[in-house]
């Protein structure tokens, strides 16, 4: 097999050259080079023919790029910055209406009056006896060059992902799937072309005993081939004609090792939503799926990773998680005011994301189509783009996030929101703790999320009734004042979105973070983007689907919103009493009869 690689770029100290930009421009140089000699070696001016030589190369190119850029969403005016760029195709059609007709445009009015007559290409040359056509068939083995090299600029930088397949040669792509080496396929078709239509031109098309069709040299010598020197007049051009359909041909065919351009169902975001999704999918679905994830591995994520026993509800263990812990230490302005207990065992664990992501992805059947790496950078009604490729879909799934491209789509502005900011720590705390300060958080906490090796500390807020101080120097002074050192330690901060506004828009979805799925008391996220990703997947599978799981999340959340809704309201009303209220509410917490009413409401 083939190691996965990328080389878009090669630094020589200040310079940067883009290597898909190199080799696009070292195949065209080749070309003029070869189609120079070609000329010279045929007792053509070279000079003479090379202005609608360069018109026709510039032509294909501009072309290509342009019918390429328009069938992005927007169209061509939208997106005509992206016409140079190396991620926006091109699309051969284009370049072959681009050639014509800057070569035609050329010789009809740059050369008008010249030798060459200022015929259009489908005329035969006249007293000049040469025309569009001759140049054309002179361009092909160039033509083939310059696809064998520039080619190769594709295959540096691995644009092309091509189909599943279990050949030797295949690329194995980062998220561990073999897959066919187009970019590799596409080099040796030009270098394959230019070698048959060298020994066709030579064999089949030429003649070195036939006059000249239309005037100009008389004779030519029995070693030098003339491409005015056709068997009859009418085969002035067939020579390009036949490159045209054999390159059309092979493109074609090439379409099946192409990864493809159209499913039954897009999921972007490989997160716990959407690989629930996509999971639920692969076991009981025939359907065709595209999981799209913009990072290069799937998982990996800044998040506290807190499980409850409701996963059990998701054939799932709480035995997955890495910590499993029988109680929560919950604090007043730095005072331990209850313990949570679950006296029969844990009911809580903290899980790293990485490792949940991976074990997900491990129950996601081979039917779905993963690809890692690739961001939608557009959205429309029936098509996303990702990677600088339009790709059809009858269902969309937006699993991705609470930034969600999207829930962007459907005009759906976040305006519930949590902002967290976690540091982690190297080391290992004993205890899940939550700490409760008005003065700090608001109606927000802090907390103390021990993982395997690390701990993750920090708080939670409601971002709709902010304080007067920064949230991460309240953090920093909670930090300070539980003695822990986070020197040199990065901060991570995110948004955890809870507007849930409807998660069936037709034939678009949302589901976890970007549905606003989350609880905005505690800001779980992960059961409810497990539910919503397998209920959403239901409802594709069967419309009549009523999604029963998702209304009793639902349910959930409405009574985490009514307590913090109550808890900001008396936290802003009590003012800096605020925190007398923390403990005298939670000091009920003590009796064992409302720990466990605490845990089944906020936990399992």
């Amino acid at each position: 097999m083939i190691p996965y690689f990328v080389l878009d770029q090669i630094v020589l100290g200040p310079v940067k050259i883009y290597t898909w930009g190199l080799f696009v421009g070292l195949g065209f140089s080749a070309g003029y080079l070869l189609f120079y000699y070609l000329a010279k070696k045929e007792s053509l001016a070279p000079a003479k023919i090379a202005g609608p030589a360069l018109a026709i190369f510039a032509g294909a190119l501009l072309g290509a790029k342009v019918l390429a850029v328009a069938q992005l969403p927007g169209g061509l005016f939208k997106n005509i910055n992206l016409i140079f760029s190396q991620h926006s195709g091109a699309m051969f059609l284009g370049g072959l209406i681009g050639a014509i007709l800057f070569g035609w445009g050329y010789v009809r009015i740059i050369m008008k009056g010249d030798k060459i007559p200022p015929n259009p290409p489908f005329l035969k040359g006249g007293a000049g006896g040469v025309n569009f056509w001759h140049i054309a068939d002179l361009l092909v083995l160039p033509i083939c060059l310059g696809i064998g090299i520039g080619r190769i600029g594709c295959i540096l930088i691995n644009d092309h992902q091509g189909a599943l397949t279990n050949l030797p040669w295949g690329i194995l792509w980062p998220d561990g799937t073999l897959r066919h080496p187009v970019g590799i396929y596409e080099s040796l078709v030009g270098f394959g072309l230019l070698a048959t239509f060298w020994w066709a031109r030579k064999r089949i098309f030429y003649s070195s005993s036939e006059p000249r069709s239309g005037g100009g040299v008389e004779k030519s010598n029995d070693k030098v081939l003339d491409s005015a020197l056709l068997r009859s007049n009418n085969k002035s051009g067939q020579l390009f004609l036949l490159f045209l359909l054999s390159y059309s041909a092979i493109r074609f065919f090439l379409e099946i090792f192409i990864m493809k351009d159209e499913y039954d169902i897009i999921i972007i975001g490989a997160g716990p939503a959407g690989l629930s999704c996509a999971i639920e999918l692969s076991k009981k679905s025939a359907m065709t799926v595209l999981l799209l994830e913009k990072k290069s591995e799937i998982g990996p994520k800044i998040c506290a990773g807190g499980l409850t026993l409701k996963i059990k509800d998701l054939g799932l263990s709480l035995e997955i998680a890495d910590q499993l812990f029988s109680s929560i230490q919950v604090y007043a302005a730095d005072k331990m005011i209850m313990n949570i207990i679950n006296d029969a065992s844990p009911f809580i664990g903290t899980i790293d994301r990485g490792r949940l992501g991976q074990f997900l992805l491990g129950q996601v059947s081979d039917k779905v189509t993963v690809v890692k790496g690739c961001a939608a950078s557009q959205i429309g009604k029936d098509f996303i783009v990702a990677g600088g490729k339009k790709i059809k879909y009858k269902y969309l799934v937006g699993a991705d996030g609470s930034a969600s491209l999207v829930r962007s789509f459907l005009g759906l502005k976040n305006r519930k929101f949590l902002i967290s900011v976690l540091y982690s720590i190297p080391k290992e705390y004993k205890n899940l703790e939550l700490y409760f300060d008005a003065q700090l958080f608001g109606s927000g906490y802090g907390l103390v999320f021990p993982h395997l090796g690390h701990t993750f500390v920090g708080c939670c807020q409601d971002a709709r009734f902010p304080r007067k101080i920064e949230l991460l120097e309240s953090l920093k002074q909670w930090l300070e004042r539980r003695k822990i050192n986070v020197d040199g330690i990065k901060p991570e901060s995110w948004i955890i979105n809870f507007d849930y506004r409807g998660f069936d828009f037709g034939n678009i979805f949302l589901v976890g973070d970007a549905g606003g799925f989350a609880s905005g008391f505690t800001g779980e996220g992960i059961y409810f983007g497990l539910v919503s990703g397998r209920e959403v997947a239901r409802k594709i599978i069967d419309p009549k689907y009523n999604c029963e799981e998702i209304l009793e999340i639902l349910r959930i959340k409405h009574y985490h919103e009514i307590t913090l809704n109550l808890t900001s309201f008396l936290v802003r009303m009590t003012g800096p009493f605020s925190n007398f209220l923390y403990k005298f509410l939670l000091s009920f917490g003590k009796n064992k009869w409302v720990s466990r009413k605490l845990i089944k409401y906020y936990i399992m």
